[in-house]
């Protein structure tokens, strides 16, 4: 019992010791205000994470029906890094580029000081959202001491990068951006451990709501100052962003359903013509008559 749930017990605390760092480095080495806005913007900014937080729950059983099969299982975990990109990455774009006029607005002017961690923790949370995904991929085929290797690594390199940034770094930002640098390594690791259990296409999953959110994401940074300190303008704006990405989305599987109908005749062979019973196929070679007696 224990060598089987150990690991998964022991992947709560390690991620608990890993939030600990804004707390234990920034509160010795940090203004109390710089710590207090990092908390709360890190806070903030795991509520587009839902979707990604019920893919990880749901993981463990899903995947492991499919262990005995690896094409399937690396289709499920691929499909469902892809489901989890296209809703997660144009919200947390939103949050992003609205962070300096939405905090104050949504929130109180008081809090403005923690709209640029809050951006960068939205980036934290796009790559840890494709990390819930994958996570689960070990536990499901027996890798669960594997997947406990991750999380203690990411726990590491976080307060390696806090202790490394704190004192160096901007001071509203210097434990985002530790948690930015932290989880990058550990997906490239996990990615490169999921890769040894089932083939992914990781990038053809993240590649278009990736780039909607980058799309979406610039234009309302840049369309910011034009819509100012104002709760009715910020709502509309963001309600056109995701309108935006939506039709750009399905733009996009519509372009790429259309290349895939004009290029499949090209590959495919043609149909053999139909012959009736007992008639050999046309430019078939006949068979010489036997001779008379």
């Amino acid at each position: 019992m224990l060598s089987f749930g150990g690991p998964f017990t022991l992947q709560g605390l390690v991620h608990q010791l890993r939030e600990g760092v804004i707390a234990s480095v920034g509160g010795a080495r940090l203004p109390l205000a710089a710590v207090g806005y990092q908390r709360w913007a890190y806070n903030l900014s795991r509520v587009p994470r839902t979707v990604a937080q019920a893919a990880h729950q749901v993981g463990l059983p899903a995947f492991a029906r499919l262990q005995g099969d690896p094409a399937a299982l690396g289709g499920m975990a691929t499909d469902g890094v892809r489901l989890v990109a296209a809703v997660t990455f144009p919200l947390l774009a939103v949050m992003a580029a609205l962070a300096p006029w939405g905090v104050p607005v949504l929130f109180d002017a008081a809090w403005a000081g923690a709209a640029p961690a809050l951006a960068v923790f939205a980036l934290h949370v796009a790559l840890e959202s494709v990390a819930a995904v994958l996570l689960p991929l070990l536990n499901a085929v027996g890798r669960a001491w594997l997947a406990l290797g991750f999380s203690a690594g990411w726990a590491a390199l976080t307060w390696l990068a806090a202790l490394a940034l704190v004192g160096r770094a901007d001071e509203t930002t210097a434990l985002a951006w530790a948690f930015v640098v932290g989880m990058a390594a550990a997906l490239g690791a996990l990615v490169l451990a999921a890769r040894r259990v089932a083939p992914l296409a990781l990038w053809r999953a993240v590649r278009l709501p990736l780039g909607g959110s980058l799309v979406i994401g610039v234009g309302l940074r840049a369309a910011g100052p034009a819509v100012g300190l104002n709760l009715a303008g910020l709502i509309g704006v963001a309600g056109v962003a995701l309108a935006l990405y939506a039709a750009l989305m399905a733009a996009a599987v519509e372009a790429r359903a259309g290349v895939a109908r004009l290029t499949r005749p090209m590959h495919a062979s043609p149909p053999a013509p139909a012959t009736r019973p007992g008639r050999p196929a046309p430019g078939a070679s006949r068979s010489p008559a036997p001779p008379r007696r």
